[in-house]
């Protein structure tokens, strides 16, 4: 397939009942949020997402994604079914992902918070 460029890429996960975004836990993983997972996140529905280090202080499951361990094919299993029932639950998980995407991942936002905590830390008012 050729590659999708922003705009059809967008399209597709507003489209999409759910996504699902499992990495395994390691250093890489933890260090950085994925830079697909704010649009997908804004594409409005859930999101699976691994339970590991800095995902889980972000991201509640229920709340705002999904959570799940990526080795429980089970729970996977259980995720995917959930977040694709199309019901009220998930309307409210997307809009919530949404929310994180648009004021926690985004990069301006991001900017302003890290800029007022290295203001505080440098001592200025």
């Amino acid at each position: 397939m050729p590659r999708l460029n922003h705009a059809e890429l967008a399209c597709e996960y507003s489209a999409a009942a759910a996504t699902i975004l499992l990495r395994s836990d390691d250093q890489s993983s933890r260090a950085c949020f994925p830079t697909r997972l704010g649009e997908m996140l804004l594409g409005g529905a859930p999101v699976i997402l691994s339970d590991m280090p800095d995902y889980n202080l972000e991201f509640v499951h229920g709340l705002n994604a999904y959570l799940v361990n990526p080795s429980d094919l089970q729970g996977i299993a259980r995720c995917m079914v959930a977040a694709t029932s199309g019901d009220e639950e998930n309307d409210r998980i997307g809009a919530a992902g949404r929310l994180v995407a648009r004021t926690r991942l985004n990069p301006k936002c991001h900017l302003a918070a890290v800029a007022q905590w290295l203001d505080r830390a440098c001592g200025k008012p």
